[in-house]
């Protein structure tokens, strides 16, 4: 065994997919399913908003909200495409602190939160509107950190 640094890894690629931003991403935020207007047949994306119910994964890297230039990432019929996974462990930004196994939501811009710190039940409320967006992936992740996640889709 190497005594350099360990690198992780993740056996699978999880799910692909091509979207068109309605606004600048970056890398590792949530992205969520967004009208295009007129443009049928064509997938856009947005930042993930607080409580989500429409993610669909997380963006592998960062985009403008247009093509500026040629060396902008394109796709057939050059439409602007930005890559985006779920079904996979990601990095992702933690709003709150976070251990192993917690279940995640989505957070503002595109963040994540274990469910039990953005959860305020009412009383005789016993179940919650929030949607899982994934699970922590490590054995824990301070507040404001960027820590692996395993990224689900809520919707779309």
């Amino acid at each position: 065994m190497s005594t350099g640094a360990m690198k992780f890894s993740v056996g699978s690629t999880g799910l692909r997919w091509s979207f068109t931003p309605v606004e600048a991403i970056l890398g590792g935020q949530l992205v969520e399913w967004r009208a295009i207007g007129s443009l049928p047949g064509v997938r856009a994306c947005g930042v993930a908003a607080a409580d989500s119910a429409l993610v669909a994964g997380i963006a592998l890297h960062d985009i403008r909200a247009t093509a500026a230039s040629v060396q902008d990432r394109q796709v057939v019929g050059m439409e602007h495409a930005l890559n985006v996974v779920s079904f996979v462990v990601e990095a992702v930004t933690f709003s709150a602190a976070a251990t192993r196994g917690q279940a995640l939501v989505p957070t503002a811009l595109g963040k994540v939160a274990p469910v039990a710190a953005v959860t305020t039940p009412t009383a005789g409320d016993v179940t919650s509107t929030r949607l899982i967006c994934g699970f922590c992936a490590q054995d824990s992740v301070s507040s404001g950190a960027v820590g692996l996640a395993f990224i689900v889709p809520t919707g779309g």
